[in-house]
């Protein structure tokens, strides 16, 4: 969370696992959405909103239930989607320290070792559509998700090349680390193409706090130099050469 720095570069200072489910009319057509977000870690002193947007009009959307918002940050219209966005872009959690609290000990949560485990928290979240929408048109899941940094709303954190918010600052790319050229496309990588967001398919051994991930995971850097090329396994576990477990957190899952 500290682009456009990389910092201590952990990719840990928050950690969702999800899961989609995308209910479809007789004509393969998106009707509504059922997706459960389990908080797994949170590495970071920031408070970190985290949420997606879908590419669809802010208009499409009829109701969105089952997320957690405080209600004095992030501003919603009557549909639950975000004020002042052309496009549907939905919030998760404002805060993710009320589904998973500091457990007394430790530097954060789920990141520390030696500090006790604190199980995840699942937010439900159904979505329900005004009227259908091709696939074709919204895509699938997990869309576009991203986290807001600290109750800055302007400083957004996506996966590389996804298009921020209209509520973003564009006054922040190309500054600190980071290497985007939204002329081009380019979007949250530094010049050697690292990440500050990652998209995993499956279970993802984090690293523990203040350890790079270039340590824990030995193919990470290839991987992302080569923008996705070489190692795309590099996350993989029992492949050896691939990991230094002793940077690993030892998720208890």
């Amino acid at each position: 969370d500290n682009w456009p720095q990389t910092a201590d570069y952990d990719l840990n200072d928050l950690v969702v696992g999800y899961q989609f489910k995308q209910v479809l009319n007789a004509n393969t057509a998106l009707v509504e959405l059922f997706a459960d977000f389990s908080i797994r870690a949170i590495g970071a002193s920031y408070l970190n909103a985290f949420g997606f947007e879908m590419p669809i009009p802010a208009s499409s959307v009829q109701s969105v239930t089952g997320n957690a918002l405080s209600g004095n940050f992030i501003m919603t219209s009557a549909n639950g989607t975000e004020s002042g966005q052309s496009n549907a872009v939905v919030f998760v959690t404002d805060d993710p320290r009320n589904q998973l609290p500091y457990p007394g000990t430790g530097e954060f949560v789920n990141t520390s070792a030696g500090a006790p485990w604190v199980e995840p928290d699942t937010l439900h979240l159904h979505i329900t559509l005004n009227s259908s929408i091709a696939l074709s048109v919204i895509g699938y899941a997990p869309y576009i998700p991203f986290i807001v940094v600290n109750r800055l709303r302007g400083r957004e954190i996506h996966l590389v090349d996804q298009m921020p918010t209209a509520l973003a600052d564009p006054a922040l790319f190309g500054t600190g680390n980071d290497d985007s050229d939204p002329a081009t496309g380019r979007y949250y990588k530094t010049v050697q193409n690292l990440p500050w967001a990652l998209n995993i398919p499956g279970h993802f051994d984090y690293p523990l706090e203040q350890n790079e991930i270039i340590g824990g995971y030995l193919k990470f850097a290839p991987w992302a130099m080569s923008s996705g090329a070489e190692y795309s396994d590099w996350y993989l576990p029992n492949i050896s050469g691939y990991r230094d477990e002793q940077y690993l957190y030892p998720t208890p899952e």
